[in-house]
C-alpha cells in the first residue's frame, strides 16, 4: 500500500511540472511576436496626435505586413510608438494590439510585444482599460522617458547612445531565444525520464512484494 502511494504521488508531482512548464512556454509562444521585434525601430519622439499616428503607420507600412504575420488577425496587426521596457528610448514597432490594464504601454524586447509598463501607472489620466494603439492620447507616459533620452535623431546609426541601446536590444533578443530552449529542454527531459521512473519505481515495487511474499512463506515453514 505504502508502495502505491508513494507511485502515485511521484505521478502527480511530474505531471504538474510538465503542466508547469507546458503553460510556460505557451505564454512565451502566444504573445512573443517575431515579426515585430524585426520592424521596431528607435525613434527620436512619437506621434502625439491621430493625424501623425497615420502618417507614421502608412510610413512603416504595418497594414502590409498585417497580412502576412501570423502573430494575431491582420486587423490587430497595428502601428505603436511607446517606450523600451527601460524607458531609455521611444521605439516604434508594428505589433498585435494589447489592452492596457491603467499602465502606460511599452514595447518588451525580451518578450517582443507591447504590454503595460508597471511602473509607470499613468492615472489618473489614463482609463482603467484602454487598446495599446491610443497610447499617444497620454503624454505623461512619455514625458516619464523623454529626460533620458538623447536628442541625437534616429537617423544617425553611429550615435553612441543609440548604438548603446540597439546593443541592449540584441542581448534581451538573445536571452529570450535562451529562455525558450531552456523551457522546451526541461519539458522534453522530463517527458523522457516518467516512464524510466516509473519503471523503477515498479521494479523496486515488485521486488519489494516478491520479497515479502517469501519472508511470509518463510515463517509458514518456520511454524
Amino acid at each position: 500500500m505504502v508502495e502505491m502511494k508513494d507511485l502515485f504521488m511521484m505521478f502527480v508531482c511530474i505531471n504538474i511540472c510538465k503542466i508547469f512548464l507546458f503553460k510556460e512556454v505557451n505564454a512565451i509562444d502566444n504573445r512573443h511576436c517575431a515579426v515585430a521585434l524585426d520592424t521596431m525601430r528607435i525613434v527620436k519622439k512619437c506621434p502625439l496626435n491621430l493625424k501623425e499616428i497615420k502618417e507614421a503607420s502608412k510610413r512603416k507600412k504595418c497594414d502590409i505586413l498585417a497580412k502576412t504575420q501570423n502573430c494575431t488577425e491582420p486587423e490587430k496587426f497595428k502601428y505603436h510608438c511607446v517606450v523600451n521596457g527601460k524607458r531609455t528610448a521611444f521605439v516604434e514597432v508594428c505589433a498585435p494590439e494589447r489592452r492596457m490594464n491603467g499602465f502606460c504601454a511599452e514595447f518588451n524586447i525580451l518578450g517582443a510585444r507591447i504590454q503595460d509598463q508597471y511602473r509607470t501607472e499613468c492615472k489618473p489620466s489614463c482609463p482603467d482599460f484602454y487598446q495599446s494603439t491610443e497610447a499617444y492620447k497620454y503624454g505623461e507616459c512619455y514625458n516619464l522617458t523623454f529626460d533620458k533620452i538623447s536628442t541625437a535623431s534616429s537617423t544617425f546609426p553611429n550615435t553612441p547612445e543609440l548604438k548603446e541601446d540597439t546593443q541592449e536590444l540584441q542581448e534581451d533578443t538573445q536571452e529570450s531565444r535562451k529562455l525558450l530552449i531552456t523551457i522546451l529542454s526541461l519539458v522534453i527531459l522530463i517527458i523522457l525520464l516518467f516512464p524510466v521512473v516509473i519503471g523503477v519505481i515498479l521494479k523496486r515495487t515488485k521486488e519489494k512484494r516478491i520479497c515479502r511474499t517469501m519472508e511470509i512463506e518463510m515463517d509458514r515453514l518456520n511454524i
